[in-house]
């Protein structure tokens, strides 16, 4: 053991003063995060430092106070503060100021973090006469919260955020809600590189007075924890029924993320609440899209586009996600967001696409096309639809595009946190088409079984065809459905599904392009449709008459017919007669084409029009479901049981839990809940960790729920 008595004197003092510093300045759970380097100066010290406050909130001014022992020698001497956030390197941050009134030095400083502070005493010269004992200041991350809204209406989902400085990154803040005497958590939300958190959206169901604030974790060793607010929140009844207000986004109005930033923020100035953004335009892709699926697609083009390079490269990565960027804008300003796809169209214009990786559809061949027929010595012969200055179509008859199709919107289902999916072009081009190899072999095989079980009459070819375009948007349906309940299915369709009136040159959806639009509705393989009434309310079609067709055949679905407002740039009255006329006639919203022509319509919409915001309609009540396990880990081959509660409490009600495989979903197990609404559901896990969901179906009286998903990490 070393004997420090036999270091000289000047030596054991320095030694001191390090140790003492140390012991000091160390801090956090038990010990201090920081080493400062400073001297705790013997009781003989003539000059000493003071802080008014020892805990401050990041940013906060504090006096800090300084005088010299005995205090009629404190006025005329050079009194200088110096700090330090890191115990390494002290720094000079302004000389004090003598205040009469006091007799003492004064300075004023806002730190902000933990900081160490002494003061200085030197001579006119500048020598060092002597140091004050070290004086620490700690304080609290200084919190900004908002609301987007203060005085929402019933059921308007509001968003809750904020930003913590200094900035801290992932730390975790919590929004809570006053709830009588206590607080309870809404939202968990972890901070950003620049310190900002967003919480969520809350959605207040009944009117009055709510408080709601945000808490910082515990102390991360430069920062204590803090909380600010209440901030209250005023509910107020809506006038308004809920109704869909969409409008189309469209890949020719979006290259960037503050294109995206821009269109979230005027579809919400103009109280609108969903928007139907596109991912899928010519068989490419605006989303992430796997690469090793067999219906994979490139990269779209338009994304990669430059000055140099205006048409971009065909399947090179831009760098990020339109889709998944969209979303988070869209939720974050309380708007749906439902994923745009056309389904059919394989490739627009007249030159090929190039090879890619994944290959493009155009390059799987002309088998995929839709075909025309002519006659020629007799015989019947086909040609496939070949480069145009229009869309290159496949074709429905086609089995293989359809489970293309499916992959497609099942990885959107799964994968993404969309609340739609929104088919587009789900037709055949014209009543020329098709007559490829593969729809008249699958419809002689149909019609045959047709002739067995009828009598020996013949199926018709124009059912067959339509047949098969509502065989797809019912696969659709069901799969998203199986994978999320909660997910709307819809779709946009001509405008006019059958000439009832005997319009003179009109083209119909159900006679001209095989389109069974009002039969989806009937079948319930739609939530709702969204018809393209691109007319005006004075000429023929009339814009009215069309859209109280399909209110009147919506068969407990939604109807939100489309507005043609390019058409209106100039004439706001026919727009509005047009929204109110959907009111009128029974349609539950509109839905307008496109966001550009309404650039300049945003104050107006919201002022003259949708004075409020509302939520979009829904089918049956709303219920809410809850997933969580006592496991810790799952460990392969040991059973893992889960179990949540579906609120309202009834019971009978039956739950799903899938877990994830892949970039799919598939069941774990299903259980029926008890007459408090809760279900467990074992399992046995066969590896890896375990990402689940539940699901609710919904029923007649009770619409869909889906939870977030539970990660449960893998064991040894």
């Amino acid at each position: 053991m070393c004997d420090v008595t036999k270091f000289p004197t000047r030596t054991r003092l320095h030694l001191s003063v390090v140790v003492i510093a140390a012991a000091l300045v160390w801090f956090g759970a038990g010990a201090e995060a920081h080493a400062f380097e400073g001297a705790q100066r013997a009781s003989s010290s003539v000059i000493t430092l003071r802080s008014a406050l020892s805990t401050v909130t990041a940013g906060q001014k504090v006096a800090l106070s300084s005088e010299t022992v005995p205090r009629t020698t404190n006025q005329g001497r050079y009194i200088y503060v110096r700090a330090t956030t890191n115990g390494r390197r002290w720094k000079t941050i302004g000389r004090m100021t003598y205040n009469t009134t006091y007799a003492k030095y004064v300075l004023k400083v806002a730190p902000a973090t933990l900081t160490a502070y002494r003061a200085v005493w030197r001579d006119r010269a500048g020598r060092i006469r002597d140091v004050s004992p070290t004086v620490l200041v700690r304080t609290r991350v200084r919190i900004r919260f908002w609301s987007t809204e203060y005085s929402p209406a019933v059921g308007r989902r509001v968003r809750l955020f904020g930003v913590l400085w200094p900035a801290h990154y992932r730390r975790l803040v919590h929004i809570q809600l006053k709830q009588g005497s206590a607080w309870t958590t809404l939202f968990k939300s972890r901070t950003d590189r620049r310190g900002r958190f967003k919480g969520g959206l809350f959605k207040p169901r009944t009117t009055g007075t709510y408080y709601v604030r945000a808490l910082t974790s515990a102390p991360d060793g430069t920062h204590l924890s803090n909380s600010v607010g209440p901030k209250r929140i005023r509910v107020v009844k809506s006038t308004m029924p809920a109704e869909g207000r969409a409008v189309w986004v469209s890949r020719f109005e979006y290259r960037s993320k503050a294109d995206i930033r821009r269109i979230m923020r005027s579809a919400w100035e103009g109280n609108l609440n969903i928007v139907y953004f596109q991912v899928r335009g010519q068989g490419d892709a605006y989303y992430d899209c796997p690469t090793t699926t067999a219906w994979a697609e490139p990269w779209a083009a338009r994304l990669t586009a430059t000055k140099s390079n205006p048409t971009g490269t065909l399947g090179k990565d831009p760098g990020w996600d339109p889709l998944a960027y969209a979303i988070t804008w869209a939720h974050w300003y309380g708007l749906e967001l439902h994923a745009w796809m056309n389904v059919y169209p394989i490739w627009y214009g007249r030159k090929a696409p190039p090879r890619t990786t994944p290959l493009h559809l155009y390059h799987k061949g002309s088998s995929w096309r839709v075909a025309t027929r002519f006659r020629y010595k007799n015989r019947w012969y086909h040609r496939h639809q070949g480069l145009n200055r229009s869309y290159l179509w496949a074709s429905p008859g086609k089995p293989a595009i359809r489970t293309h199709v499916r992959g497609i919107a099942s990885y959107l289902a799964g994968n993404y946190d969309i609340d739609g999916i929104h088919l587009d072009k789900v037709q055949y081009p014209g009543k020329a088409y098709s007559w490829d190899e593969s729809s008249t072999a699958n419809y002689a095989a149909a019609n045959a079984q047709y002739k067995a079980t009828h009598d020996g009459r013949s199926l018709s070819w124009a059912l067959w065809q339509r047949r098969q375009v509502s065989a797809l948007v019912r696969e659709v349906y069901v799969d998203v459905k199986d994978i999320d309940p909660t997910i709307q299915v819809s779709a946009a369709c001509r405008g006019i599904f059958v000439n009832r009136w005997r319009w003179p040159g009109v083209k119909t959806g159900a006679v001209d392009y095989y389109q069974d639009s009002q039969g989806w509705l009937s079948a319930g393989i739609v939530d709702f449709l969204a018809p393209t009434i691109f007319w005006d309310m004075k000429g023929i079609p009339k814009w009215d008459t069309l859209a109280r067709d399909f209110a009147a055949r919506r068969r407990g679905r939604f109807v939100y017919p489309g507005i043609a407002s390019y058409m209106c740039r100039n004439n706001w009255t026919e727009l509005s007669n047009e929204v109110q006329a959907s009111r009128t006639e029974g349609a539950q919203g509109a839905s307008f084409y496109s966001w550009t022509s309404l650039k300049s319509r945003w104050v107006k919409l919201s002022s003259e029009l949708f004075t409020e915001f509302v939520d979009v309609p829904s089918r049956g009540r709303e219920t809410a479901l809850s997933l969580e396990s006592t496991a810790t880990v799952a460990t392969p081959g040991d059973p893992l049981t889960v179990f949540g509660t579906l609120l309202p409490y009834y019971s009978g009600a039956r739950v799903t839990v899938l877990r994830r495989v892949g970039i799919g979903w598939t069941t774990a197990g299903t259980a029926t809940t008890d007459r408090f609404g809760r279900y467990e559901v074992t399992y046995v896990p066969t590896g890896g960790s375990q990402e689940l969901r539940a699901i609710f179906k919904g029923d007649v009286s009770n619409g869909p729920a889906t939870t977030r998903v539970l990660t449960i990490p893998a064991g040894p």
